[in-house]
This record gives structure tokens, sequence and C-alpha cells, in this order.
């Protein structure tokens, strides 16, 4: 003896799954990063100040766990332009 199903339940298996649609999702890029070496040659400045740049706040950084810095290269070009304003004023 084959056991009852309820009417709802048998109506659902009997139902297509709706289409998945899937919306295309590209891995999102990330910014180009710059060790303080790179900053400091670009900046015609020694790897301290970049450092001390970094620690002030004056230049954006990324510190990786207790040693590594990277400066997202968005993050230097903000600062030029920053100081090439305040120099041409």
């Amino acid at each position: 003896m084959k056991p009852r199903v309820h009417p709802l339940i048998a109506r659902a298996r009997a139902r297509k799954p709706a289409p998945v649609t899937r919306i295309p999702v590209g891995r999102p890029r990330l910014p180009d990063l710059l060790t303080p070496d790179e900053v400091a040659e670009q900046l015609r400045v020694g790897r301290r100040r970049v450092y001390d740049l970094c620690r002030d706040g004056h230049l954006a950084a990324v510190k990786l766990g207790s040693k590594e810095w990277r400066i997202p290269v968005v993050a230097l070009a903000a600062y030029i332009e920053r100081h090439t304003q305040e120099a041409a004023s």
C-alpha cells in the first residue's frame, strides 16, 4: 500500500521549479598598492618620511600584520594633488 500524500504536497512536487536567474558579478578590482620604498622613490624622500606621513594620517595606508605597510596609488595621487594645490596658492 502506497502512503497517501497531502494534495498540496503533491501539487508542489508536480510544479517545475522557477528558473534561476544568475546575475553576473565580477570580482571587485583591488586597488593597486605600493610599498613604502616605491612611494619614497616617487616622492624622492626617505622611507622613514613615508612611514611618518602614514602614521600622521597625511598619506592613507593599509597596515598588513604588524610591520607591512601598503599605500594605494590613489592615496599617493591625492597626496600629491593636495600638496601641489597648496604650493600653487
